[in-house]
């Protein structure tokens, strides 16, 4: 969130605290909104902060302006003036006033919608009556003729309600939610299912009355003709009871075929007259996919194993992926006594098989040595099942915590599969680390760095060709993420190297620390998935190397789904490649929906026990943790510093800021809960720290810098402590102010943004290959220093200032516990008891837990929060802030 957007709360609060003293002008008592403005303000103030647009905020700004009076003190004062459209500065004050007219027009406009489907859902229902589906609304003229467009409508005058069969009810929920119509979950999930399978829930059109089949459905081309044939040339049409009617001694198996023709539906009696249930089976193959037979009887029960998967129907049959639950499949056929057509059984064992084989290699520590052509190095223990599994599976999350080798194992699978040319996309500070192991790992492999975002010589400004004959290609991902023309509607980004790499050619795609392409709308998470879906279409090798594949959610797997292939695109159709379906179904099943009146949001968690096995279980996921390689032991812990060694000038600093933005929540909190008329509460508090997230995270970042200034003093006794006793220490910071004060203190040598790649290697080999006395400490910034950096020189580590989120703290960790470690590691958390240290803590101990379940299969508490990006993070520290003062009031 930006700055822009912080004033934006400051004036939504403003809104906000008017309309909670008008009373829409009944009486004029000088307090909130005239009667002109009564109806924008009241609706502004109603619209969530995270929903507003540009015009509601000018509206906004004006009508702060117009009622000074009313607010005075409060900081949307300051604002009156603001520049909220930058390009005033070369408009005339008649084009601004157009501006703000245009503005509050939309923000009127807006309020007469949303007062007109408050009117209408408040007389309105849906609700379903057995098999059929009720609607009723208030009259409304425009209401009224839609709902008639909606198929198979009937209208009950005596209820004044509008009835469909089941097959129109989510054509009713979509016409429900255009005009604010509520309807509940449970109708909800019922509309799903009659989507993914309409024939379960569709009346029966083919009947036996008396001595004939009696025919009810609209008119369908042919159907007339073709009955007429199978009635000797005679008319079939019976008017008085609008349906066809064919006598019961007609050609049995030609009317038969014709029912599959004509997709009619069959009751019972007439499947049995017809032996429609001994001649079919339940379930046959459609390539990769089963074909279950709307007359199976276990519909429901399919639906319930589909997972992040659409279940369409196919000729009316339900149609699922064999690989979705082939062993939960097979058993629900079984116990249900299925016909099975030929080679379903075969097909199931083959995928039951090939699911337990992957689940084995996904975690196996040991195998069967893999012998790898042209390979420079030898293999650990641990990497030869990993190359397999690659060579079996070839579009893989490469898992492994960290200190493994990720590095050499992908290499190693490029080499076992032979899929050259590859490209290998990276941090800008790791190509030459990545340079190094590949003419170590591939000798005589020629190595071609894609350098620069314009894909232009700097000195002729000619395109840049990739050369043919090389055999790997590096590139930056600020380079691969080079974006020459914004997307459109009709056309999408324009990369400056994306579509050189893909003429190119490349039969593997290797994506380091894939994780930084979590985020669907950054421009290098897209040049990723581009790059990475071409190489799979070929069936080449996607590698996706991450020792935290999650550092906050299970949402951020879903875009690295894209890259490998896995997932459609958010907005594309799966295909039977997809093995997680659509972009949407994956967030609806795993990343915790919650529907806030306004839209849903997928911060949390959901069915993660499900969403492991399949990681697991359909070959897409590797993870081994460091038990694979025996290394020494691990120990992360929590410490509270000696208030005696903190800097008090410091920590003053801090407790004036915490005293500062407890008391600002609290009194926005107060004032919120006065104009609601309603009493203060934690959900209140936290939805008021929620609207000004962005100022927060400001505040609690400069609380952590201060914090981080006054621990110098402890942890530095620390430090020379381990040093007089012979060791080595790394420590964590992250403000250049602390980074910088450690390092001046303790020998100059640091990894820290800014920082030249050629410094940064020069500083580590120092620090690994000298003596104590000569490399006693390394400083390392949070975010600069977190990958693809050794540093096992040091047994003991130390965290200056905590991270936002538990993969930043684990990434810091790990890089003492890798390849290389052979005496026990210990790392140090040190908090300051009584700040928001410790509600960090709290929060990244919760958060962890959650990651573990997903990557480790690890049972948690389903009530866990898990909204843990910076901003969202920022939200739980200040919320738990709060919480725990107003305890102690």
């Amino acid at each position: 969130m930006t700055t822009t957007d912080a004033h934006w709360g400051t004036l939504h609060e403003a809104v906000s605290i008017l309309a909670g003293a008008c009373d829409y002008a009944y009486e004029r008592d000088g307090a909130g909104f005239s009667s002109a403005d009564a109806g924008i303000g009241h609706f502004i103030a109603e619209v969530p902060l995270a929903e507003w647009i540009l015009e509601y905020v000018l509206t906004s700004q004006k009508l702060v302006r117009k009622y000074r009076r009313q607010l005075t003190g409060h900081p949307a004062l300051d604002l009156i003036n603001h520049k909220f459209v930058p390009a005033t500065d070369t408009m005339t004050d008649e084009d601004i006033e157009a501006v703000y007219i245009g503005a509050r027009e939309v923000a009127r406009r807006g309020g007469e919608i949303h007062r007109a489907r408050t009117r209408i859902a408040a007389g309105s229902s849906v609700h379903v009556d057995g098999t059929t589906v009720a609607l009723s609304f208030p009259y409304d003229e425009e209401l009224i003729e839609e709902s008639r467009a909606i198929p198979g409508r009937s209208y009950d005058r005596e209820t004044k309600a509008n009835h469909y069969p089941l097959t129109s009810l989510s054509t009713v929920i979509v016409f429900a939610d255009r005009h604010g119509i509520t309807v509940d979950d449970e109708t909800r999930t019922l509309a799903t299912a009659v989507d993914a399978n309409p024939r379960a829930y569709a009346d029966p059109n083919v009947t036996v009355d008396g001595k004939a089949f009696k025919i009810v459905c609209p008119f369908v081309d042919g159907l007339a003709p073709a009955l007429r044939t199978l009635n000797g040339n005679k008319a079939t049409w019976d008017g008085p009871s609008r349906s066809h009617r064919l006598s019961l001694t007609c050609d049995r198996g030609a009317f038969a075929a014709l029912l599959g023709k004509f997709d009619l539906i069959a009751d019972d009696d007439v499947v049995t007259l017809l032996g429609l249930e001994s001649v079919e089976p339940h379930v046959t193959l459609d390539g990769t996919a089963l074909l279950i037979a709307a007359t199976s009887g276990i519909n429901d029960a399919v639906y319930n194993l589909r997972g992040s998967h659409r279940v369409p129907t196919v000729n009316g049959a339900l149609r699922i992926g064999i690989h979705v639950a082939p062993t939960k499949l097979s058993s629900l056929f079984a116990s249900a006594e299925l016909r099975l057509g030929d080679g379903v059984a075969e097909a199931l064992r083959a995928e039951i098989d090939f699911q337990s084989k992957a689940r084995t290699s996904a975690v196996a520590k040991v195998g069967t040595a893999v012998a790898v052509p042209g390979l420079g190095v030898d293999l650990f223990a641990h990497q030869h099942p990993a190359v397999q599994h690659i060579v079996a599976h070839r579009r893989v999350i490469l898992a492994d915590e960290m200190g493994l080798g990720k590095t050499i194992t992908a290499l190693a699978a490029l080499a076992a599969t032979d899929t050259f040319p590859a490209v290998i996309a990276c941090k800008a500070d790791l190509v030459p680390n990545w340079r190094t192991e590949i003419e170590r790992t591939l000798p005589g492999r020629r190595i071609y760095h894609a350098q620069g975002t314009t894909a232009r010589d700097k000195d002729t400004g000619n395109a840049i060709v990739i050369p043919e004959d090389a055999d790997v290609v590096i590139i930056s991902f600020n380079a691969l993420g080079a974006v020459t023309e914004r997307r459109t509607k009709s056309r999408p980004d324009q990369f400056a190297w994306v579509g050189k790499i893909v003429d190119w050619k490349p039969r593997a795609f290797i994506v380091d620390e894939g994780h930084l392409g979590k985020e669907e709308s950054a421009a290098r998470s897209r040049a990723m998935a581009v790059v990475g879906r071409a190489v799979a279409a070929v069936d080449g090798v996607v590698l996706d190397l991450t020792g935290t594949p999650l550092v906050n959610r299970p949402r951020e797997l879903a875009q690295q789904l894209v890259l490998l292939g896995h997932l459609a695109a958010d907005g594309e159709t799966a295909t039977d490649a997809h093995l997680f379906g659509e972009f949407g179904g994956f967030l609806y099943r795993y990343c915790g929906p919650v529907n806030t009146g306004h839209g849903t949001t997928f911060k949390g968690h959901s069915n993660t026990a499900e969403l492991h096995d399949n990681l697991i279980n359909w070959g897409v996921f590797i993870r081994r943790d460091e038990s694979a390689l025996k290394l020494p032991s691990f120990n992360m812990r929590k410490v509270e510093l000696d208030p005696a060694l903190i800097d008090r000038s410091a920590l003053n600093d801090y407790h004036r800021a915490a005293e500062r933005m407890i008391d600002t929540i609290n009194e926005r909190t107060s004032a919120k809960a006065h104009a609601w008329g309603v009493e203060p509460t934690p959900e209140l508090t936290r939805s008021v720290i929620q609207s000004n997230k962005a100022e927060h995270l400001v505040e609690l970042n400069q609380m952590r810098r201060y914090l981080g200034v006054a621990k110098i003093p402890a942890i530095t006794a620390w430090v020379a402590e381990q040093i007089a006793a012979g060791e080595k220490v790394m420590i964590s910071a992250h403000h250049i102010e602390v980074v910088r004060r450690y390092a001046e203190r303790f020998g100059g040598l640091t990894i820290r943004g800014g920082q030249s790649a050629a410094s940064k290697d020069s500083h580590k080999h120092r620090f690994q290959n000298s003596p104590v006395e000569q490399a006693p400490a390394i400083t390392v910034s949070i975010g600069a220093g977190g990958v693809g950096h050794t540093l096992t020189a040091s047994r003991l580590g130390i965290q200056a200032e905590l991270c936002w989120t538990p993969g930043e703290l684990k990434q810091m960790a790990k890089r003492l516990h890798r390849i290389g470690q052979t005496r026990p590691v210990d790392y140090i958390v040190p908090v300051v008891p009584g700040t928001k240290d410790e509600a960090m803590w709290d929060m990244l101990v919760d958060k962890q837990r959650v990651l573990d379940a997903v990557l480790d299969g690890v049972d948690i508490d389903s009530e866990i929060d898990t909204e843990t990006e910076e901003e969202d993070a920022a939200v739980e520290v200040a919320w738990m802030m709060t919480m725990r003062a107003l305890s102690h009031i």
